[in-house]
This record gives C-alpha cells, structure tokens and sequence, in this order.
C-alpha cells in the first residue's frame, strides 16, 4: 500500500507522434490550401511559398494520400515556374514527379506548348537516368516508412537559373524607304548594319548601332549616302512559345553626302520592333520594322528601315 500508483510508475512510458496542429487532417494541409488558391489567384510567389512550405511538411506516416498531395504539389511548382518563365525550373519539378509517379500524365484541358515540352524534358531526362543509373534526382521523396518512425519530404533546393549571356552582337540588310518631299528625289535605298548590345536588366538591353544606306537620285542621275550612329534602347518580350519581340528606341547622328563626301548633319531619332526567332539558345533571326525621323539644317526627313537581321549572344 506504500507504493500508490506504482503500477503506473514502473510501467515504460513511450511518446506519441506529434500530431498535425489543430484543424488540419495531415501536416501541411493549411499551406497546400493556401498555395492552391494563391495559383488560381495567379498570385505566383504567394503561391510558391506556400506550396514549398508544404512539401517540407508533408509526412507520409501520418497522411494517408501522400503520394496525392505531393504529387499535386511538385505539379503546381512547374506550372509556377513555366509561368515565371523559368523552364529549367519548371523541368526540375516535372523530373522529381516522374521520380514519384513515372506514368504521370498531363491532366485534361488546354495547357501551354511550353508545358509539354519541359515535361517531354523531363521523361527525357528520366529516361537517360534509368539506362545509365548514375544520375542523381534533384529531390528525393522516400516511400511511406514503417509504422512508428517519421520521415519527412527535404526542403525544396532553390530553382536553377539558365545560362546568362549579356552580350548580344548581329548584322542586318536593310531597305530603307523615304517619305514626304524626299521620295520624290530619292529612290529607296539598300543598306546594313551591325549593333552590339549588353543585357542591363532581365529584359532589358542596350546597345549601339552603325548603319549606311545607299540612294540613287531621280534627278539629277546620282546618288546620295547615309551613315549613322546610334545608341539603342531595347526591352525583349516573349511572344508565344518559340518567338520573341524586341521594342526598341534609337537616338543618335546621321551625315548624308554623295560619294565620299559628307555634308549634310543632322539627328536621327527612331523606334520600332524587331520579331525574333527562336526564342531560346544563343543565335536568332529577325525581321525588323524601324521608323525613323531625320533633322537636319535643311529640314526633316522620314525613313522606314525594314530588315533582315541575325543575332549571337554570349
């Protein structure tokens, strides 16, 4: 009778896995929700951090649909990234999908080409793994644990970033087209030029250009020559899946003569677009369409520059 509760005192005690915090059926379940409905806000880095917050939470020995929800995690990351613009990204999840559920397959409805090209990367990718067993996955999701121990998804690892290549170099033919007073003494005329430009921002370039354009007179029979210089403002934007559009600004000098004589001076200001494709790697072509405005001492002058141009980065 001395030792009250002694049964309870010699019995061993065991500790119970945590459970997930009030109000949620399985860990992660509030930052999932939350994740989800920032996505269809289209509010991305909302839902990014949500959605990242949850796949680190996520516990198989305690959420019976585990292979759901992260699937359904990974899923929405990619959609994140495509969105962002960010493909190697987006790949990364897609690759880490695949690893958990290699027969995933888009679900029905209308989704962006670039969708199913990084996933068809991302297969790809597999695929090579699988033959040569050696790569390593980028993010590994382990199989439910046996009953009593606790596992836990890692911490998602940051996104990879491409390549940067913040110099950009090229060279187009031009015909350039005269309007007002000045076409009815000059003819259209054929010219080129070179620019060389420096990424300064994510979509944001600038440069400087060198053109000539050569024009035969209606009366008398010669000809009249232009060069200019110019520095260029360029802001680059996608346009569908293999194409991009450059908006770009120009101010700068011009000296028109004839032969090899330049007297005439004057300013030259322009703007217009420029369709390039393809939209990745490191060479495109373009189609040009530049309007421009000429002041010099005996007036102004309006050209339309349209050309074809071909470009290199590095």
């Amino acid at each position: 009778m001395g030792n009250e509760g002694g049964d309870s005192a010699g019995a061993p005690k065991t500790d119970a896995a945590p459970a997930a915090p009030a109000g949620e059926d399985f860990p992660g379940q509030a930052e999932l929700a939350a994740g989800l409905a920032c996505w269809r806000n289209l509010e991305l880095d909302c839902a990014r951090q949500h959605l990242e917050q949850a796949l680190s939470r996520f516990d198989p020995g305690r959420d019976r649909l585990y292979l759901q929800h992260v699937s359904t995690t990974l899923f929405t990351l990619a959609m994140i990234h495509v969105a962002r613009d960010d493909l190697a990204a987006a790949e990364r999840e897609f690759y880490s999908l695949l690893l958990l559920q290699p027969d995933f397959e888009l679900p029905p409805g209308d989704h962006p080409p670039k969708v199913g090209y990084v996933l068809a990367q991302a297969r790809k990718r597999l695929t090579r793994r699988q033959a040569r067993s050696v790569e390593s996955p980028p993010r590994q999701h382990p199989a439910a644990p046996p009953a009593g121990k606790e596992a836990r998804v890692p911490a998602p690892s940051p996104p990879a970033t491409s390549p940067r290549r913040p110099w950009q170099a090229g060279a187009r033919a031009d015909l350039v087209a005269l309007f007002g007073s000045d076409s009815e003494v000059l003819y259209p005329g054929a010219g080129a030029s070179i620019f060389l430009a420096r990424r300064v921002a994510r979509h944001m370039g600038l440069g400087l250009e060198v053109s000539y354009a050569w024009h035969a007179q209606r009366r008398p029979a010669a000809a009249l020559q232009q060069l200019s210089a110019g520095l260029t403002l360029s802001v680059t934007l996608p346009l569908g899946a293999s194409w991009h559009v450059d908006l770009r600004t120009q101010a700068g000098v011009l000296a028109m003569g004839t032969r090899d004589r330049y007297d005439h001076w004057g300013a030259r200001l322009g703007a217009g677009v420029v369709f390039r494709w393809p939209r990745s790697g490191n060479w495109s072509l373009g189609l040009a369409l530049l309007p421009a405005l000429v002041a010099t001492a005996d007036g102004v002058s309006f050209f339309l520059v349209t050309g074809l141009s071909g470009e290199v980065d590095w």
